[in-house]
């Protein structure tokens, strides 16, 4: 399979703007994915777009410790379902997929 991933995320962190007090350490994002792919010999693409919010517990350190809520759109699937569907599991990128997800993830820096 010859495929390829990209993306692009943009994030803006309100308190580190002095938009929010100093115990609400947001931070809204966006992400966009685009996963390239050849099916029966044709360019697909698989697009995820990824709204979020990110909660920092620790404002002096937002990468210590934060809850991450995102939600995931998928779009320009039709052909990696079609593939799915068709039992064709070689030719489907299952890494890349994922369709209409809310996501609820704690992440730590060490």
């Amino acid at each position: 399979m010859n495929a390829n991933d990209w993306y692009v995320a943009l994030a803006a962190n309100l308190h580190e703007m002095t938009l929010t007090p100093d115990w609400l350490d947001i931070e809204p994002a966006v992400r966009f994915e685009r996963f390239n792919w050849n099916y029966n010999g044709q360019a697909q693409y698989l697009n995820n777009t990824t709204l979020g919010i990110n909660y920092s517990v620790n404002p002096d350190n937002p990468y210590a410790a934060r809850i991450q809520l995102n939600y995931v759109i998928p779009t320009q699937g039709a052909a990696f379902r079609t593939a799915y569907a068709e039992g064709n599991t070689g030719a489907v990128p299952t890494n890349g997929y994922i369709y209409n997800t809310l996501v609820l993830q704690f992440q730590a820096g060490f």
